[in-house]
This record gives C-alpha cells, structure tokens and sequence, in this order.
C-alpha cells in the first residue's frame, strides 16, 4: 500500500503538476487505495505542508522537499517539485567516445 505521501505525488502528477487543493483532494480520492479515515483531507494537507520548504512547518518535521506553494500562502495552490540530475557536456574539440 501507498503512503499518503506517494498518493499526492501520484494526484499532482496527474493534474499536471499545478492544482488546487480541492482539486488535489478529488484527485487523491481517484488515486487512493484502501481506506479512507475522515480526517484524509487534513492528512492531505498536513502531507504538502510537511513536504514543502514554502511551509512554516517543514523544518520542525523534517520533511522531504517534494512539494511548493504555486501562488502566495494561503491560496491553496501546489506543485510538485521536479528533481531532475541536469548535466551539461563540454567537449574540446573531441568526439563523445574520446572524451568519455
């Protein structure tokens, strides 16, 4: 079974990244396996909050930094952060097998 973490992941994924947090909490229902508590909403948020260094929070949980405050505090807009190893390749007038 999937943590509560890994389904909001999987809810912002599928909303392209950027959405609202009804819209995020509609979604996570969609991706949800299992049961529902009913206090999800508030895990759901507690979740973006933990795991977003935007948060007041994230430091006292020590959270991984996985989500960020699309709009200003209070808007309730979200993102997934995107961690991406970016490279960049500089060749000196050698081929890539050269070079490598």
């Amino acid at each position: 079974m999937s943590t509560w973490r890994d389904d909001v992941v999987k809810a912002l994924e599928n909303l392209g990244g950027v959405a609202h947090l009804s819209k995020i909490y509609t979604e996570v229902k969609k991706v949800r396996k299992g049961k529902i508590s009913p206090s999800w909403g508030q895990t759901i948020r507690k979740e973006l909050e933990v795991n977003s260094s935007d948060s007041d929070v994230f430091e006292k949980y020590n959270g991984k930094d996985l989500f960020y405050m699309a709009q200003s505090k209070g808007k309730d807009v979200w993102g997934l952060k995107k961690n991406t190893n970016n490279f960049y390749w500089v060749s000196q007038n050698r081929t890539f097998n050269v070079e490598r």
